[in-house]
């Protein structure tokens, strides 16, 4: 997939960056050109606020903001927004932690944690469950779902209990690809089973230390600020999802990491290209198989990732989406460069603008590093 991210305005931003030479004052312009991408797109696309973070091997983290938090207040680079199917990535890291740890391998199967749970298919391997391949049927998709959940917003579901929302298998292991959040649930219950931690705890040991802008939801107080998140009502408004619904059914059924646009940055970073996981097990992760062609320019899923085909380059990285947040973060293995955007509102009411926004933001670092 070829497509022209960049307005001729931040091209000439770029050609003034390319001017200035390799080094370390290389690109001056940069910052001013990611800034432009951010405040463009997302005005263009009716964003209602929104965050970004670019990382340049070499050169301090830029991070930016545009629009609102809540009804009045700005949004803020340090607030922590859904996830979504990142969530999904964060949990296979975390697993393949475990891994490299020597504590599971990746040809253990679900029988060693589940062996008589209804619709799971106890001979599926940890791999297929990381590649989205296993055929297990998404909880959070079964009839009665929202509805159970909602029924009490002040319950806390324990993970185990969420089992029960699994349906019958979607297809065999193995021969087809299709991202359910159940694959999810049962790696996050083995995490926190295998290291005696809760999940949260373990993640923020493993794969934030330091960072205060990530967050298991429900797993222990919010470490910092969350945003407001806003869905999209049937004639298209937006209402306030978080004032209504967030709290401790969602948080605790959702298992969703909240996290910073510069946090999510810096964990795809530390993942492809730091010192999460080893060169084997990496190698594992990138080993791609055919998706289901669901998101233009994605074309491929690994263990816990996804491969895209943005800017005539291989690139990877997760999306994310909910009612009331989207998020992409996406990673060049060409240059180092990562570019993630999240937004406080569901995708319907922005045209699904991450997926141009977050391409434009990397184009615009692959054009500062080449120059």
């Amino acid at each position: 997939m070829t497509r022209q991210f960049l307005s001729l305005g931040l091209v000439t931003l770029l050609v003034q960056c390319s001017s200035a030479g390799a080094g370390p004052d290389a690109c001056p312009s940069a910052e001013s050109a990611f800034e432009a991408i951010l405040q463009d797109s997302s005005m263009r696309n009716g964003v209602r606020g929104s965050q970004a973070a670019v990382l340049i091997p070499g050169r301090p983290a830029w991070d930016g903001v545009f629009g609102k938090n809540g009804v009045t207040d700005a949004m803020r680079s340090d607030l922590m927004i859904g996830t979504g199917s990142i969530s999904k990535m964060y949990a296979v890291v975390a697993a393949l932690r475990l891994v490299d740890q020597g504590t599971i391998a990746l040809d253990d199967t679900l029988g060693r944690w589940f062996p008589g749970t209804p619709n799971v298919d106890p001979s599926i391997s940890l791999k297929l469950v990381m590649q989205q391949t296993s055929g297990l049927a998404d909880y959070s998709s079964a009839p009665n779902y929202s509805a159970t959940i909602f029924a009490d917003p002040n319950r806390y579901w324990e993970p185990d209990e969420l089992l029960q929302f699994i349906g019958p298998p979607l297809f065999a292991p193995g021969t087809r690809w299709n991202a359910s959040n159940t694959n999810r649930l049962l790696l996050d219950i083995i995490v926190a089973r295998e290291s005696g931690l809760s999940l949260g705890t373990f993640m923020q040991r493993e794969l934030w230390p330091g960072r205060t802008q990530s967050w298991v939801a429900g797993d222990g107080p919010a470490p910092g600020p969350l945003a407001t998140q806003w869905a999209s009502n049937a004639s298209g408004g937006l209402y306030d999802f978080s004032a209504l619904y967030f709290g401790p059914a969602l948080f605790s059924s959702r298992i969703e990491v909240q996290a910073s646009a510069g946090d999510i940055a810096a964990f795809a970073q530390s993942t492809f290209a730091g010192p999460l996981l080893t060169r084997a097990t990496r190698a594992e992760m990138l080993t791609i198989v055919p998706d289901d062609g669901g998101i233009a320019g994605q074309t491929g899923g690994g263990l816990g990732i996804r491969q895209y085909n943005y800017l005539g380059r291989t690139l990877y990285g997760h999306s994310g989406a909910t009612g009331n947040s989207t998020a992409l973060v996406l990673y060049d293995p060409a240059t180092g460069a990562v570019a993630a955007v999240s937004i406080n509102q569901g995708g319907s009411g922005h045209g699904n603008s991450h997926f141009r926004t977050t391409p434009a933001l990397l184009q615009a670092a692959i054009a500062c590093i080449e120059s």
